[in-house]
């Protein structure tokens, strides 16, 4: 369900689950967070990097991992063409002319142009300078939160007649503003719209037409949908300003999977299971901890901690994945935080490759009703993830000294499996230096 956002609320709207969006998600300051309508909470926070005492170092050459060839499930992924409500919209003609609208259920007089001035041009995000251009993504809701538009059956959505009529009339609203309006990228749930849309630099009156072009799609579709009935959508829709291209691509994956993530979260609840209390083999005999995932993922060997320090230029840090992901491809499973800016590029690294398992530590407290985040929706869905947590206070916030501990536990765990490693990347003398401990 996606909650009404309050009077004069800003980007944050929700308050139910959260969107890690990992490597590929820009942060407007340090440690900065916002939230996405009522299922997603894009997080980032600064990364945690320190070397170990004692550990030997390899300077400017990455440690030799053994190839032993493991084989993992395939990551689930929308079947090609499976749905129209999953998709990229087509490059839209520049200037197509908008002509009135007609149809069957023609909502009159009261036809929200282009540039019809009963829309409020109210500035949403009072920081934010619209007339530059931009791209937002917003959740249109359903009031009451019924399943009018179809059903979820796995990966994809199978559409009602209302629904087909939502396509319908939303690919109609990408002619109706062109050229002042160029749709990216929707998906059509059951109880609610996602879009992102963007517009050009020197638009004139841009939020003007910004609340036309959603409230076109809005009126639209409750006419074919209701016709003379009170309106089937909740008051306002719900928006979160894009501000860089990570967070577009961001954005765009969770309008992807969003089916995927409603039926593990309604139909297929197994995979999302939390084992609790669960026992670390190694590392940490002293707290109780959750897993949700595939258990079986700890167990296995030539399991490889990896830390990834955030001194790091960023210039240098494919090169650092990339040696990561050669240990992954020959049968390394990697073990790790992913929270430095490092890692997080190498998880998102990680889950475009079908054959790569690896097992997640968060300083965050994982609730019995888990959602899942970001990236680890398919990775769920394909056995492909393992992510542990402990039993810590649901309010409490992870201080530093905490987060170093989860990475001596990542390495505890790596170490105590056979052909195991603990692999440390840090920046010293201009070059990456790697510390390197092997399994006794």
């Amino acid at each position: 369900m996606i909650a009404k956002p309050r009077e004069g609320a800003s980007a944050q709207v929700g308050n139910h689950a959260h969107l890690h969006c990992g490597p590929g998600i820009a942060k407007p300051r340090e440690g900065a967070s916002a939230q996405v309508g009522n299922h997603a909470h894009l997080h980032c926070g600064p990364g945690i990097a320190k070397p170990r005492e004692g550990a030997s170092a390899q300077v400017g050459k990455a440690p030799d991992l053994a190839p032993h060839l493991h084989c993992g499930p395939g990551i689930a992924k929308p079947r090609e063409g499976a749905s129209a409500q999953v998709g990229k919209a087509p490059d839209l003609a520049p200037h197509l002319h908008c002509g009135p609208f007609t149809g069957p259920h023609d909502p009159g007089p009261h036809d929200p142009g282009p540039h019809d001035h009963r829309h409020s041009s109210h500035r949403r995000f009072r920081d934010y300078d619209y007339s530059r251009g931009g791209a937002l993504f917003a959740t249109i809701g359903l009031s009451p939160r019924k399943p009018l538009f179809g059903r979820v059956d796995h990966d994809r959505v199978v559409l009602a007649e209302a629904g087909q009529a939502a396509i319908r009339r939303i690919r109609e609203a990408e002619n109706r503003f062109a050229g002042s309006i160029r749709l990216h990228r929707f998906v059509i749930m059951p109880t609610h719209l996602h879009l992102r849309f963007s517009w050009p630099a020197g638009l004139a009156d841009p939020l003007r037409t910004i609340g036309a072009f959603v409230g076109w799609i809005k009126q639209t579709i409750h006419w074919d949908v209701a016709g003379h009935s009170p309106s089937i959508w909740e008051k306002g829709w719900h928006d979160l300003v894009c501000t860089s291209a990570r967070m577009n691509r961001c954005v765009d994956a969770y309008i992807g999977y969003n089916p995927l993530k409603h039926w593990l979260m309604h139909q297929d609840r197994s995979l999302l299971h939390v084992h609790e209390p669960f026992l670390l083999p190694a590392g940490d005999h002293g707290s109780v901890w959750r897993a949700v995932g595939d258990t079986a993922l700890l167990g296995a060997e030539r399991l490889v901690a990896v830390r990834i320090s955030r001194r790091i230029p960023r210039e240098a840090l494919p090169g650092v994945v990339e040696v990561f992901l050669r240990a992954a491809e020959k049968g390394h499973r990697i073990v790790s935080t992913f929270y430095s800016p490092g890692e997080k590029m190498l998880l998102e690294a990680l889950a475009a490759r079908p054959q790569s398992p690896m097992v997640r530590l968060v300083p965050t407290f994982v609730s019995l009703a888990y959602r899942p985040h970001g990236l680890e929706t398919p990775l769920f869905a394909a056995h492909r993830l393992l992510v542990l947590s402990r039993m810590a206070d649901p309010e409490a916030q992870p201080t530093r000294p905490e987060l170093l501990d989860l990475n001596t536990i990542a390495e505890a765990l790596a170490l105590s499996s056979p052909g195991g490693m603990a692999v440390y990347a840090q920046w010293a003398n201009n070059r990456v230096v790697y510390q390197d401990r092997a399994a006794p």
